[in-house]
């Protein structure tokens, strides 16, 4: 929001073990100023305290640009702490903090109806903030109530007012039964008449015996006005689809010629033991996926946040990797302070942040990477216009890789990093010394086919695994509390400064 990037939320650990347990929910929502260059083991990071509202885990986030405030909403109580009942709803303001907002009466009372909802995927519209999918805690659902929801919510900004989307002629279209966990969506405001929000992941019927990944064989996307849904089928360079899962990150950013590109990272998945370890990057509209660059298995992780800032910088902030339980919160996190950056138009990790960055020019192999569209309903076709036909310009080569070889020799961050994020949360020190660790869990390069639907079927690519890291110092923190959960993020110095979320919040594993 405004020039700062937010981070609200997540677990932090450090090192050796608290008098709770190997971590302890955040307590503060974090920022982090986007008008100066900084080096992620110096950026300086502020809090702002929460008040008196509950520490809540994997909650969900919407966010209003005009009046730069997001709200929270929804999660599960970390640590069994009760819940206020009637549930409290709040908002950050960039100009004014923590705010608990009072609710018209026809307004509270929808609001009070729905259940509490964890790992659903959010998108937040230029006036409406949408929660689709998720999992309601047991104990909140009431007679009748199903455990996955099979609708979707909606607020309001303007007039504050709550509407859930739960009837039969309302249900999505992106799993065959309605249901969604641990999806990521996003708005694209670039094509139809009212911009159309995409999901990417996630699985169906969790929590039942019959988990079913979604895969990115195929995209759903909904209008957010008329609430009319669509889907397009994909391709991929060389096959490389991203593998399916949940908990991973998405950001978008627009380009020349009507084109539009999100980048995923990230994740996990249950079904196949699979931990990503690359960045995939969705171009439209010619709804293609390629490769954009492999992952050191030291910096692969599940529940990262990301968003690009800068015009062209590709941010991580946050995240786990797994270990056993007895070991998963001792390692130390290589990204320092939990913050990783990735320049999108050279596809090269950076040690360093820049305000000014260079405007966003897709870099070369993501740009001969683009096809022609697949075949497209007319309903598409209709929705994306002009932007389907070819454009000589879009030919152009797009930002040239320096080097080759030394490309492939980057593939991993500059410099290692002590200190980091659990469960996607952002740290701050408390004393000098202190250090943030994540958590790693070995896990299989390669995964296997995973069997889903019918549509739902995705074969995961061989990934090649790059040379670890060198260590670097520790982490000097130079700030310190504790923190809450998602976030948010502005995009950089550019245009109006649209806000953007990280979410602290993970799925908890075995």
């Amino acid at each position: 929001m405004g020039d700062r990037i937010y981070y609200d939320g997540g677990w932090l650990s450090q090192q050796g073990f608290m008098d709770l347990g190997p971590t302890f929910p955040s307590n503060a929502t974090l920022s982090i100023d986007l008008t100066t260059s900084w080096f992620p083991d110096n950026a300086s990071i502020s809090a702002v305290e929460h008040p008196n509202q509950p520490t809540m885990e994997v909650q969900t986030i919407v966010t209003d640009q005009k009046s730069k405030c997001f709200y929270v909403w929804g999660g599960y109580s970390a640590y069994g702490i009760p819940i206020p009942d009637p549930r409290e709803f709040w908002r950050f303001c960039a100009s004014g903090g923590w705010q608990q907002v009072e609710l018209d009466l026809p307004s509270r009372i929808e609001f009070r109806r729905i259940p509490n909802l964890f790992f659903s995927a959010s998108a937040s519209t230029h006036d409406t903030g949408f929660i689709f999918g998720g999992e309601a805690s047991v104990s909140a659902l009431l007679p009748g109530d199903k455990k996955n929801f099979e609708g979707f919510l909606s607020f309001n900004f303007t007039s504050q007012t709550w509407t859930s989307h739960d009837r039969p002629q309302d249900k999505p279209q992106y799993s065959s039964d309605g249901t969604l966990w641990g999806a990521k969506a996003i708005f694209v405001p670039n094509y139809g008449e009212n911009g159309l929000i995409f999901f990417l992941g996630g699985s169906r019927g969790r929590g039942t015996g019959n988990v079913l990944y979604l895969d990115f064989n195929t995209v759903h996307f909904m209008d957010p006005v008329t609430k009319a849904w669509y889907k397009q089928s994909t391709t991929a360079l060389n096959d490389n689809f991203p593998g399916p899962r949940h908990q991973h990150c998405i950001a978008g950013v627009a380009g020349e010629n009507n084109t539009y590109e999100i980048y995923v990272f990230g994740g996990a998945n249950d079904a196949s033991d699979f931990l990503p370890d690359s960045v995939h990057v969705l171009s439209l509209p010619s709804f293609t996926w390629s490769l954009v660059t492999k992952v050191d298995p030291e910096f692969v992780r599940e529940n990262p946040n990301c968003a690009v800032v800068g015009n062209s910088q590709f941010l991580i902030w946050g995240g786990r990797t797994d270990g056993d339980s007895a070991t998963r919160y001792g390692v130390q996190d290589p990204f320092k302070q939990g913050l990783g950056i990735l320049d999108l138009n050279t596809l090269r990790w950076k040690d360093e942040y820049n305000p000014d960055g260079a405007p966003y020019s897709p870099n070369h192999n993501v740009v001969l990477a683009r096809t022609s569209p697949p075949e497209l309903s007319d309903e598409v076709r209709e929705l994306f216009g002009s932007a389907v036909e070819p454009s000589s310009s879009d030919e152009s080569p797009g930002a040239q890789p320096e080097d080759q070889n030394d490309s492939e020799s980057s593939s991993t961050p500059v410099a290692a990093i002590a200190g980091g994020v659990v469960g996607g949360v952002a740290l701050i020190a408390i004393t000098a010394g202190v250090y943030w660790f994540m958590s790693r869990r070995r896990r299989k390069v390669q995964a296997p086919v995973v069997q889903t639907s019918p549509n739902e079927t995705v074969s995961k690519p061989p990934y090649e695994q790059v040379s670890p890291l060198d260590s670097a110092k520790p982490v000097e923190m130079s700030e310190l509390h504790e923190l809450p959960r998602p976030v948010e993020l502005g995009n950089g110095r550019e245009g109006p400064k649209d806000v953007h979320e990280m979410d602290g919040s993970h799925a908890r594993r075995p």
